[in-house]
């Protein structure tokens, strides 16, 4: 007698795929007391994810920096940024316009789920004004925009609200302006290949900054070594300008100018994306398993010679969305798809263990985790654990020398 049993496996993969950041830019001249629009978009199997038009240089004593009006980034429905640049000087001016691009697929088929815009339209009445837009919990607003359909409004400051919201302020002219301020909405999950989707690894980084008197000033803010920052943010003091920013490889590159008397400050933000994705989660499925039985001997009436199983396979409840090494530790960011507990531990690349902590939650949520762990320990090993104690993630981390 032969006893065949055949199982339906679960999938494997969906974490460690890679996600290519790129940068497109185009040079915007445009003379004295004269208008130009710009409009660019990222290659095909890319979509926006953030755009700015950064101003180079204007002809030295034909005006301030502050005299060179932008209107936009505005987000067109083919998917391309335009900008209308107002040189209010008497000489050139000179700067690009940056478009950010994320790619529509992972390195391992997985889509990027992203929404149309998310749209609020506004008569405002002349002066600053801010503007909220948001995304549903749980989603991240990226691609912000600004038409204004009517009058004159340029962007003062780009705030982010959490991950999920953004807060625009502008400058309104005298007339008042009529304006559309949109955001587009990131899923932080990816599609399934072999049923099984992949999570994004997101991260906001927020940094101070202080412009002395008359300086104009280069600031950088910098995601991980595995990261690339896809979203800018600012908000200065009255007075300190904001002439653009320019998207490179970890980093974004803030230019800022104070042309007043005084010391001026501000805080810049930038939203930072792993290049690699985490937590690949197999969907809810059935499995239906079948085991037969072949035998030599002759089947009487009624004999069963095979029979099936099927169950429900769920999502594991817990996953780790990003881990970060710091100087002092490390800060992690476990994902409970509904109620879960556990522990985080880190450990040496060899196995040794360095530090643990349990977390909980009585809901779907992301719960933050930092450990203490000896600052000689450069590279560490970040270990997630079910309530039973079996390793639902585990990753390398490292500190930035």
């Amino acid at each position: 007698m032969t006893v065949t049993a055949r199982a339906d496996a679960l999938p494997t993969g969906g974490a460690g795929d890679e996600l290519t950041v790129a940068k497109a830019e185009q040079h915007v001249s445009v003379a004295g007391g004269s208008t130009a629009t710009a409009t660019l978009g990222c290659a095909a199997g890319s979509f926006p994810s953030d755009a700015a038009f950064r101003l180079d240089a204007t002809d030295q004593g034909a005006g301030a920096a502050a005299d060179v009006a932008v209107l936009g980034p505005t987000l067109g429905s083919d998917g391309r940024y335009t900008v209308e640049v107002r040189n209010g000087t008497t000489g050139q001016a000179q700067g690009k316009l940056l478009v950010v691009c994320l790619p529509q697929r992972t390195t391992g088929g997985r889509a990027l789920v992203v929404s149309a815009p998310v749209e609020v339209a506004r008569t405002l009445p002349a002066g600053r004004a801010t503007v909220p837009v948001a995304c549903d919990a749980g989603q991240i607003a990226i691609a912000p925009s600004v038409r204004v359909v009517s009058g004159t409004a340029t962007v003062a400051a780009s705030v982010p609200d959490g991950l999920a919201g953004r807060v625009l302020h502008l400058d309104v002219a005298p007339a008042g302006a009529t304006v559309t301020v949109s955001v587009r909405c990131l899923s932080p999950t990816t599609t399934a290949v072999d049923r099984r989707t992949a999570t994004l690894s997101l991260r906001p980084v927020t940094q101070p900054v202080t412009v002395p008197a008359g300086a104009r000033r280069d600031v950088t803010v910098s995601c991980g070594d595995a990261e690339k920052g896809i979203v800018a943010g600012w908000r200065l003091d009255d007075g300190l300008h904001a002439l653009g920013n320019d998207p490179q490889p970890k980093v974004r590159v803030f230019r800022l100018d104070n042309p007043g008397g005084v010391e001026r400050s501000g805080t810049l933000h930038l939203l930072c994306l792993g290049v690699r994705t985490v937590d690949g989660s197999p969907a809810s499925r059935t499995v239906t398993n079948t085991a037969t039985v072949t035998t030599t001997a002759t089947a009487g009436p009624g004999s069963v010679l095979g029979d099936t199983a099927t169950v429900q396979v769920l999502p594991p409840t817990v996953g780790l969305r990003s881990a970060r090494r710091t100087a002092t530790g490390v800060t992690t960011a476990v994902s409970c798809r509904r109620a879960c507990r556990g522990r985080v531990e880190v450990r040496t690349t060899a196995g040794r263990r360095l530090a643990a902590r349990p977390f909980r939650a009585s809901r779907a949520r992301t719960v933050t985790v930092r450990l203490r762990v000896p600052r000689r320990h450069r590279t560490v090993r970040v270990v997630v654990r079910d309530v039973r104690g079996r390793t639902v993630a585990s990753r390398i981390v490292r500190r930035a020398r």
